[in-house]
Parts: structure tokens; sequence; C-alpha cells
């Protein structure tokens, strides 16, 4: 949970933007504001399986990386994902876990 804490007192920054949802899956952004630059935000509730899909960001071109994670039945971290041109991404989280991606640089 600290991890957590301080993924969103380090990243989470500027406007909430809910770019996916259904019964199992809950994709948003936050899309940065003066130091901090802003994340997007992944939970899965999904019981027994990782969960995510393509969602179009405000970051074109970016690196993401994991800065937090969990999940009670996988604990393996997430890995770096891509934005393309037009800012669309895969994002991933782990079976009933979150995760939070930021950009690096």
């Amino acid at each position: 949970i600290a991890a957590l804490v301080q993924a969103h007192e380090k990243y989470a920054g500027g406007e909430t933007q809910i770019l996916y949802v259904d019964d199992n899956l809950y994709i948003m952004q936050r899309t940065g504001y003066g130091d901090k630059p802003g994340l997007v935000y992944v939970l899965n509730n999904h019981g027994d399986a990782w969960n995510g899909t393509t969602v179009n960001t405000r970051w074109q071109n970016s690196n993401f990386i994991p800065v937090a994670w969990w999940s009670k039945s996988d604990r393996y971290r997430p890995y770096n994902q891509q934005t393309n041109a037009e800012g669309s991404g895969q994002f991933y989280a782990a079976p009933r876990g979150f995760a939070i991606y930021t950009p690096a640089g």
C-alpha cells in the first residue's frame, strides 16, 4: 500500500480521465500537472488472469514503466509499455490487482 500512496503523491497530477471500463477492467489516466507527470491506472477485477486492453492516452510515442502494482495471487512486475504516434498503448494488471504506469523520462 505504501507504493500506491507514493505513486499517487509523486505522479498523480492533472485531470482524471476514464479510458476504459467494463465489469472486469477499469483503466484511467491522470493527465499530469506541474511537477507531477501523470499516470495510467489499471484495475483488474478478473479473478484468475492478467487483464488489460489497448487504450488511447494523452502521451504519444512514450515509454511507460510500472511504479506500483499488487495482486494477492500474482506478484510479478508488469511489463513496461509503449504508446504509438497516436498515444495508443496496451496496459495490464494481474488478477484481482492493480498496476500504475507512468511515462518514463
